[in-house]
């Protein structure tokens, strides 16, 4: 019995994800800008240039989606790692994936300078608070 109620859930669960992607990606059709930082996309793989940090095991990495969300455009985020745990901020739309790669590449080479040169701060290392 416990198995069946298990399944049963799990289908529910799965329907209600599927039913939200879908009234999200109908929105972003309809007003493609208004949803240009969507996370919600048909293949969500990624490339990411990373930097390491000060201390050891941190590091920051800058990332850009290889296909386009539901909206028609490229995200690119900052991802920063710290210990066992890590984050993502900073989620911006691009039209085409040029702009959003040489995005990611001048933050990379802005990061390795020193702190007083940078044009971008980096976020902290700290973990989001609860």
């Amino acid at each position: 019995m416990t198995a069946q109620v298990e399944q049963l859930l799990a289908k529910m669960i799965e329907d209600f994800h599927r039913d939200e992607y879908k009234r999200e990606e109908e929105a972003a059709k309809a007003a493609p800008h208004a949803f240009r930082r969507s996370t919600v996309m048909k293949d969500t793989r990624f490339h990411y240039y990373s930097v390491n940090g000060k201390r050891k095991g941190y590091h920051h990495a800058f990332c850009y989606t290889q296909f386009k969300n539901v909206a028609g455009y490229y995200l690119t985020w900052t991802e920063t790692w710290g210990g066992k745990q890590g984050r993502r901020t900073g989620f911006q739309a691009w039209k085409t994936k040029r702009e959003a790669m040489e995005y990611c590449q001048e933050r990379m080479k802005d990061a390795c300078k020193p702190k007083a040169e940078r044009k971008f701060v980096l976020p902290p290392y700290t973990r989001k608070s609860s």
